[in-house]
């Protein structure tokens, strides 16, 4: 794959960033509630990548567009939890203030919004870690490989490594995006009784 173009890290760093920097000196109350939930998610993000950064470094250096110079598997998990996680965290935060301050109910307590988020990522971290768990031991058992151009890319130690890494992402996805909806729900319901 391509190399990913420096400046685009760069440049959502910066614009997540100040964005989160006038959520702090702006009192918008919705607009904490999606700063929260960003920050929420890129440290959840960044978190589960140190572990599987380790685990197969090639998921971010072959399997996505390697940014330049970064191959050090702290740098990775902290790189890649904050591409990959911003935009969940925004578009998360986006239905929970609207579940938290839209319409004519008093709004949520900010304690109800924690909760749900803790409990959004409680989940989140444990189906990501029995996927992991499973599809490393599947791996092994089925005698997994992986084809070209993975199978030259990708030392073949870590080729199921990198299955398992690939299928634990799409588990936290798919975990976040359905588990992030109950969440908002559940802020909405708390917040109509």
């Amino acid at each position: 794959m391509e190399p990913l173009e420096t400046w685009r890290v760069w440049a959502q760093l910066a614009v997540v960033g100040a964005a989160l920097v006038v959520a702090l000196v702006r009192p918008l109350p919705a607009l904490r509630v999606v700063a929260a939930c960003v920050a929420a998610m890129v440290a959840y993000g960044a978190a589960q990548d140190q572990f599987t950064a380790r685990l197969c470094p090639e998921y971010f250096t072959v399997a996505h567009n390697p940014i330049p110079g970064v191959t050090d598997p702290t740098l990775l998990g902290l790189a890649w939890g904050f591409l990959g996680g911003w935009w969940g965290g925004l578009f998360l935060g986006l239905g929970m203030a609207a579940a938290a301050r839209a319409g004519s109910a008093p709004p949520a307590p900010a304690r109800d919004i924690v909760r749900a988020l803790a409990g959004l990522f409680a989940v989140v971290g444990t189906v990501s870690a029995m996927a992991c768990v499973g599809n490393l031991r599947h791996a092994d058992l089925l005698g997994v490989s992986v084809g070209e151009p993975w199978a030259t890319a990708v030392p073949p130690d870590r080729h199921r490594a990198l299955v398992a890494v690939a299928n634990t992402h799409f588990a936290t996805y798919t975990t976040a995006a359905l588990g992030g909806g109950i969440a908002c729900a559940w802020v909405g319901r708390r917040r109509n009784q």
